[in-house]
């Protein structure tokens, strides 16, 4: 039995990217993940969402919009990574387990800030070490989904290809 309200899909490592059940079930993957790398060169972490032009994190917003939605639902098999030069730190959006997300630039704008401004903790179900310690709590979080770490673009792109083989 799912219960949506203590839903900690994914938390794990395993658990990043959702693929088509149908192709799943045949034993084969027929859909594929999608991890876009997005150097940001000129945009910093602590941004204003109402001037996404300054630094143009409006293409940042742009780009996990148009990453993430298809027909107003989200792909569970994408992830984006906005790759900050000036701080060398990334935010990684996951669309398996974002929730409540909107395609509109400034509500993605207000979604990327608050993940930037204070990375999800105990309040969001989260510990010390990452980990889901209250399920109600993290699923509904509105960082879930969202993780700041440090690194280069480099270090996206080499954790993206690592991330990109198929499941068994």
């Amino acid at each position: 039995l799912h219960a949506a309200a203590e839903c900690t899909f994914g938390a794990l490592p395993g658990e990043r990217y959702l693929f088509c059940a149908r192709e799943a079930e045949a034993g084969a993957c027929g859909c594929f993940s999608r991890h876009f790398v997005i150097p940001m060169r000129l945009a910093r972490t602590d941004f204003a969402p109402r001037e996404l032009r300054q630094g143009r994190m409006d293409v940042g917003c742009s780009c996990v919009s148009a990453a993430l939605f298809r027909s107003q639902s989200l792909r569970g098999n994408t992830c984006v990574s906005l790759c900050f030069k000036e701080e060398a730190q990334r935010l990684e959006v996951r669309g398996a387990s974002i929730r409540r997300l909107q395609p509109d630039d400034f509500s993605v704008a207000v979604r990327l800030h608050a993940a930037m401004a204070s990375p999800a903790g105990p309040a969001d179900g989260v510990g010390p070490g990452g980990e889901v310690c209250d399920a109600a709590a993290y699923s509904q979080s509105d960082r879930r989904g969202f993780l700041l770490r440090p690194g280069s673009t480099e270090e996206a792109v080499r954790a993206a290809l690592a991330e990109s083989d198929p499941p068994p």
